[in-house]
């Protein structure tokens, strides 16, 4: 199991900055999930990444992957 998160900036119209977290989980090659949030601070944006590593997926090491359909 891989997992893969992203954290990109995008500046709005208005000139606020928001900060997009986006997931990804591979098993075996084949991408199992996606998710992605938009947050308005790059500390909170951080953060989820930070819980995507410790969260159901296991610990990185294929132990716990979740099964392909």
């Amino acid at each position: 199991t891989f997992t893969m998160v992203t954290i990109r900036s995008r500046k709005l119209a208005d000139g606020t900055v928001r900060y997009t977290a986006q997931i990804r989980v591979k098993c075996e090659g084949a991408q199992v999930y996606q998710e992605s949030q938009i947050f308005a601070q790059k500390q909170t944006a951080q953060a989820r990444r930070h819980r995507a590593g410790q969260s159901r997926w296991g610990d990185g090491q294929g132990n716990d992957r979740p099964r392909r359909a």
